[in-house]
Order: structure tokens, then sequence, then C-alpha cells
């Protein structure tokens, strides 16, 4: 009996296990805007996202003038960069192989998504990317001219998410789990 009492008190869920907004939509307040950060995305029934794993090591060796070396440069120096710096080599890897905006995510540590599944093989792949960066920043620093560093780059492939066929399902069909 409690059970049934307690099941039945449940407000109807959405299939996503969300509540559903109560269909009065409030009558007292005031009204606000509000911004979120959440935007609406159309898929693909078919669409799959691959999943990849990066790692991303400092080369020992400035990268060539031309900035375009594919060679190995000496043994990493460091662990992975910091998240800006991954962030901004990812965002030249991207420039230098014309990857498509909007086609991949990266998380500025080990994870990147790409939903084009032309943009990279499916195993793995290792690039060198040159960046430009300058030295120490701050009040007693002098200023210096940026130096080309070289970064190597392993992309693997982690996983392949089937992402329309589970967007489609969960809105479609109401007992998807």
């Amino acid at each position: 009996i409690f059970k049934a009492l307690l099941v039945n008190s449940v407000p109807k869920e959405l299939p996503n296990g969300l509540l559903r907004r109560p269909a009065d939509r409030g009558s007292i307040g005031e009204k606000v805007k509000v911004l979120a950060n959440h935007f609406r995305v159309d898929v693909a029934k078919d669409l799959a996202v691959l999943q990849f794993d990066v790692d991303i090591q400092r080369q020992g060796g400035r990268a060539a003038s031309s900035g375009t070396s594919t060679t190995t440069a000496t043994s990493n120096t460091t662990g992975m960069p910091e998240r800006n710096k991954c962030h901004a080599i990812m965002q030249k890897l991207s420039q230098m192989d014309s990857w498509s905006v909007g086609r991949w995510a990266y998380d500025g540590q080990k994870i990147l998504y790409v939903s084009k599944a032309d943009m990279l093989p499916h195993d793995e792949t290792v690039r060198l990317v040159p960046l430009d960066e300058r030295g120490p920043t701050g009040p007693t620093a002098q200023p210096s001219a940026p130096r080309t560093f070289m970064y190597e780059v392993k992309i693997k492939l982690a996983a392949e998410l089937e992402v329309g066929y589970w967007v489609h399902r969960l809105y479609t069909d109401p007992q998807a789990e």
C-alpha cells in the first residue's frame, strides 16, 4: 500500500527523468530574463560522435622557422601543458588540418569529440604542432619576443558514441532507459 501511494504521488515525469513543468506557469511575481548556459541542438538520427583520448607533450627543441615541421623534435621535457595552452594547441591543429568549425569539441585536457568521421583516423595519429609562446609575464618580467615551441599531440580513438540514436529514443520513446 505504501509503495502504491508513493508512486501515485510522484508528478508525471518526462522520458528523460526530469519533472514536467506545472500546467499553470505562474501568475504572481515579477517576470525576469534568465541567461542559461544551454542551447538547442538538432541531432540527426544517425549521428555518431567519435571520442578520442588526447595526450599533449612539449618537445625539448624549438620549431623550425616555417612552423610546419612534421618530424619529431627532441624528447619531451614536461608533462601535459595547462588547459589554456592545450586549447591553443588544439586550435592550431584544427587550423593546420582544416577541421570544420562546430564539428569538434575539446575539454582542454584529455578528451576530444569529433562529429565527422573522416576528420581523424580511426586508430591513432601523432602530429607535431608549433605554438608561439611569450616568456614570463608580470610587473617585474622583461617583455620577450615570442618563441615557437613544438608540441607532440597524440590522438587515439576511445569510443564511438551513437548520440543521434539515443537522443531520438529518449524523446520519442517514453519507456527508454
